[in-house]
């Protein structure tokens, strides 16, 4: 039978909590899930886990497994691994009997952002790609701009400032295009952002074929909330400020900030 116990114990440097009944909103099959904390405030297991381990450990050291310190305490029968690196302190590892060198735990996998950028969607005239980055975004923004017979001359390039005035962009230099014979800054490139499931991202342009449209969505601005996306989206408008024309597109189209 397990034990029904409602107190607190403190046994060399673990703070324990333990309860017969499940607190409100938490659900065990009838115990609770009240985590347990070693001496440096790092979650170690729940009061489940308490049941399948002994209570004293026979001895408690700092071993180097070759991938990171290890707290080891050894029971009778077996030995729990407490990681130490820094990396992932709450995770627990359970080993009955002996632990090999380099096979001390199963490391949790972060899947890593995927680098670049991938076509989300086309409709019509519109590509939708999702980028990893800025940088990311930016250059492949520009290389649609060049995508056809037709290649942006730097030199003859104008700052394209926001007209929508519900845009935190209104009247900021939000992008980059030709002046046209009226006077009016045509633009080829430009950053935006909106609520629409786009984000912040930058809308282009072919030079060469105006219909042909591409959207280069920063991946990472998309689950932000309204206010840190717009955060973002001023910062990245800042640094616009003090760049030319010329600065601007050397940036964007090469991922290199040195450019002035």
């Amino acid at each position: 039978m397990r034990p029904n116990l409602s107190c607190i114990l403190l046994w060399s440097g673990v703070l324990i909590a333990i309860s017969s009944a499940a607190p409100a909103g938490l659900s065990s099959e009838g115990e609770s899930d009240l985590a347990l904390r070693d001496i440096d405030g790092h979650i170690g297991l729940s009061t489940r886990d308490l049941y399948d381990v002994p209570y004293e450990y026979l001895e408690r050291d700092l071993v180097d497994y070759g991938d990171g310190l290890y707290q080891r305490e050894l029971y009778d029968g077996g030995e729990v691994l407490y990681e130490r690196d820094g990396k992932d302190e709450s995770e627990l590892v359970r080993r009955g009997g002996k632990v090999k060198k380099g096979n001390a735990k199963q490391k949790q996998k972060h899947p890593e952002t995927e680098k670049g950028c991938k076509e989300k969607e086309t409709k019509g005239n519109e590509k939708v790609i999702e980028c990893s980055s800025y940088e990311e975004a930016a250059m492949e923004a520009c290389k649609f701009v060049n995508g056809g017979s037709e290649k942006i001359n730097p030199a003859k390039l104008d700052l394209y400032q926001g007209r929508l005035k519900a845009s935190p962009g209104h009247g900021q230099i939000v992008g980059l295009g030709y002046k046209s014979a009226a006077g009016n800054v045509v633009p080829f490139i430009r950053l935006d952002m909106d609520s629409t499931g786009k984000a912040v991202h930058f809308n282009a342009v072919q030079l060469s074929d105006s219909s042909k449209k591409l959207a280069a969505i920063i991946r990472d601005t998309v689950p932000k909330s309204v206010k840190s996306r717009e955060r973002f989206y001023k910062e990245r408008l800042k640094k616009l400020k003090i760049r030319s024309a010329r600065g601007i597109w050397n940036w964007w189209s090469t991922g290199n900030s040195n450019h002035f």
